[in-house]
């Protein structure tokens, strides 16, 4: 140690401002256990120089448990500004009291299993307000952010008042990814600004990271295989109350919802504080084309309300009656719909309320037992009559407590008609009046049957009850001398081509089969 002394006293002397500006210092240093900020280190190693009232550190060696770093420090004892130069691989969680007081804070949200490997520059001022800056070179492997693992994280970090930004940002998991040109964290709010990122990412992933909240409004919509997006805005936390705005350009498949699958799906999301907006829906399902709207609701109690609208166009009934009935059925057409619910809760499909309409043609529904259930009535008239394909189907509906309501269903199947009015639940239950019109639309002489058999329509108005699967049949109006009305039907199959005038033994076999097929499962 070295302290210039004046040549002569003086009382005008400030030894005290003097003698820290004048004073020159040189020292080597080795410690074992020791701990800085409450931080401790197993051993650290440095040489110290102190001249013109600066500081330096120099050969700054630190080991710990997880790694080791290479340091060097300056700082002006007068002024406070220091610079550090760091080379290093320590676990950043576990050091971060030493980094700064805000680092802590920051640094729970993490945990590491391995050292971070950071190589750049620190400086600022200790004075109040402490000031603290950097420019870092950063990359991090097997670590955690809130309880979802990361593989690999590498980016160049820079601080200044208060914000962290980072550039040339890549995360890695699995063989998903994160990459954004320019990522800024707020450590006051805190909060997450992202500007034209891409990632290809599980979304709950993404959901479980941010909070409770957002997971419940995502959990009932999954990708099979993680989509790709673009993504511009502010990430916030809720238990900081921050305010989120952030839209998502979202795009991949296969997609799963409810009973529904998608090939693919497309859209913009836009999560603005509590509320979801998905626009430019578009998805292919069921060889046919979905799109539609959708807004989401957040709650505190982390419930989920929804709105959306849709628009099905020709899709494959086949295809997707197999992912919506619980029974498998062997039907058939191109189907269109409508489908609008107003409100509801996000994963429970039993509290929405909604209307819509349905359009289907050139298909064949008599597999469905609730419509199946006519066609061994129908054969007793002319047979084949009870499984003709139809040429078109439309119904308007709406949906309130799980209960699917219709006023005018209306099936077109060649010479026969069906109406239906009544209700069904999400169980299946059904209630409902059912109405069939015979050879109405047989060319030519369809009308003049019609008007002939005017007298007997009542005859085909039934009540359905039971099941979808299981449905029970009973006519609701039946003269008694309905058995002997039933034998003109045989005269009318002459009118069919092929058609013959059947002898009196023969007469009686629709009557034996309508017997045999209400007694029966439909045989196709």
């Amino acid at each position: 140690i070295t302290i210039p002394l004046p040549e002569k006293a003086s009382a005008s002397l400030d030894w005290q401002a003097d003698l820290p500006r004048k004073a020159q210092l040189t020292a080597t240093l080795h410690g074992s256990n020791v701990s800085y900020r409450a931080v401790p280190i197993e051993s650290a190693a440095l040489k110290v120089s102190l001249s013109n009232e600066v500081l330096h550190l120099t050969d700054f060696s630190v080991v710990r448990p997880e790694g080791r770093a290479q340091l060097e420090y300056q700082l002006h004892t007068r002024t406070r500004e220091f610079n550090w130069n760091v080379n290093g691989s320590l676990n950043a969680k576990e050091i971060g009291p030493a980094i700064s007081r805000d680092a802590p804070q920051l640094l729970s949200m993490f945990d590491f299993s391995q050292p971070t490997k950071v190589v750049g520059k620190v400086w600022g001022c200790w004075k109040p307000p402490e000031r603290i800056e950097c420019a870092l070179a950063v990359a991090a492997t097997n670590f955690s952010f809130r309880g979802e693992p990361v593989d690999h994280f590498d980016a160049f970090v820079c601080s200044s008042n208060k914000i962290l930004s980072a550039s040339n940002v890549n995360i890695q998991t699995g063989n998903e990814w994160i990459k954004a040109p320019t990522v800024n964290l707020d450590f006051e709010i805190p909060r997450v600004c992202l500007s034209n990122a891409q990632c290809c990412i599980d979304p709950l992933k993404v959901a479980r990271a941010i909070g409770s909240n957002v997971v419940s409004a995502l959990e009932p919509y999954r990708f099979g295989n993680p989509p790709l997006a673009k993504v511009s805005g502010v990430i916030a936390f809720p238990e900081h109350r921050a305010r989120p705005d952030i839209v998502f350009d979202v795009a991949g498949g296969p997609f799963h919802f409810w009973r529904l699958n998608a090939s693919e799906v497309a859209g913009v999301v836009h999560w603005q504080e509590d509320r979801l907006l998905i626009t430019n829906l578009a998805a292919s399902l069921y060889q046919g084309r979905l799109t539609g709207n959708v807004r989401a609701e957040f709650y505190q109690t982390n419930d989920t309300m929804i709105q959306f609208s849709s628009r099905l166009v020709n899709a494959d009934l086949r295809l997707l009656a197999r992912d919506l009935l619980e029974h498998p059925a062997n039907i058939e057409g191109t189907v269109s719909a409508n489908f609008n619910v107003v409100n509801g809760h996000a994963s429970d499909v039993r509290t929405w309320s909604g209307y819509g309409d349905v359009e289907m043609r050139d298909g064949s529904l008599w597999d469905l037992p609730v419509f199946g259930v006519l066609s061994p009535i129908l054969n007793a008239v002319v047979p084949g009559l009870g499984n003709s394909k139809a040429r078109s189907a439309n119904a308007t509906f709406t949906l309130d407590n799980s209960i699917l309501r219709t006023s005018n269903l209306a099936i077109d199947a060649g010479p026969a008609r069906l109406r239906y009015h009544g209700m069904t639940d999400l169980d299946g239950r059904v209630d409902a009046r059912a109405e069939a019109e015979i050879l109405a639309s047989t060319p030519l002489v369809g009308p003049f049957i019609s008007l002939a058999l005017t007298p007997l329509s009542k005859v085909f108005i039934f009540q359905v009850n039971g099941t979808l699967a299981k449905p029970e049949l009973q006519p609701v109006y039946v003269p008694r001398v309905f058995m002997l009305l039933l034998r003109p039907f045989h005269t009318l199959r002459s009118l069919f081509p092929g058609g013959t005038e059947s002898a009196p033994q023969q007469n009686t076999r629709p009557e034996q089969n309508n017997r045999e097929n209400n007694a029966a499962p439909i045989q196709r």
